[in-house]
């Protein structure tokens, strides 16, 4: 099994000192170009910089770094446009996904008297939706479009997941998987370490995501063994 990866994103801002020794053992920074300056991540030790940003042209200082990461939140078609104009850059669509709303409607079969009973619609149960750019569409359809417009990675995050705090989306996950071959990303959920080793066993996914927040209260390092080397104890350390 791959190794996990981890992301952190940097809500606040400036970077201090202190946020430099917070990410060590992380493996990516997603972080807001308006916000940070190519000069003010330069000494921190992660292999991947990923910017939520859409617009390399306002952006400058970072469309001259070709080893970073961009990442929309505009939809798979306007991200696959970006990808044509500006195509020495490497682009990754992300994906608000939640739980369909269960939906009821009177069914097509007669009961006794010749009644319709009030059912709920089963292609909402247990099923996700897609926020895509300005549509909604189904997880699948959502996935097999992507690969059609030949993205081989994804970044998925769980709103539900999010909200409820209870560990990563495991089930959409490994439906996502069923739809879409490329890497993925995954985020929305982990609030302890248990939702870390949860999803080291699953596996299935190239890298998680979590909040500056997260990491405040558990370290990176700590995060970080837990996804790659899987281990059943491992000592937790909390930040002082």
């Amino acid at each position: 099994m791959d190794q996990i990866r981890l992301f952190v994103e940097k809500t606040t801002n400036p970077i201090t000192e202190k946020s430099i020794e917070l990410f060590d053992g992380a493996d990516g920074l997603v972080i807001d170009p308006a916000l940070v300056s190519p000069n003010e991540v330069a000494n921190i030790s992660t292999s991947m910089i990923i910017l939520r940003a859409e617009d390399p042209d306002i952006n400058q200082a970072w469309s001259e770094h070709d080893d970073v990461v961009w990442t929309t939140d505009c939809g798979l078609t306007e991200s696959a446009r970006l990808c044509d104009e500006f195509s020495g850059l490497t682009w990754v669509p992300r994906l608000d996904i939640k739980k369909s709303a269960r939906r009821y409607d009177f069914s097509n079969v007669s009961h006794g008297e010749g009644f319709k009973v009030y059912a709920p619609d089963t292609t909402t149960i247990r099923g996700y939706r897609v926020t895509d750019g300005d549509s909604d569409s189904s997880l699948e359809e959502a996935l097999t479009k992507a690969s059609r417009l030949g993205f081989k990675r994804l970044w998925l995050h769980a709103l539900d997941a999010q909200s409820a705090g209870s560990g990563f989306d495991l089930d959409m996950l490994e439906r996502a998987r069923r739809w879409f071959s490329g890497d993925i990303w995954l985020s929305g959920g982990a609030t302890t370490v248990k939702h870390f080793e949860n999803l080291a066993t699953e596996g299935g996914v190239e890298a998680v995501i979590v909040t500056e927040d997260l990491v405040q209260k558990y370290d990176c390092s700590t995060l970080s063994t837990v996804l790659k080397c899987q281990v059943s104890e491992i000592p937790i350390k909390f930040m002082a």
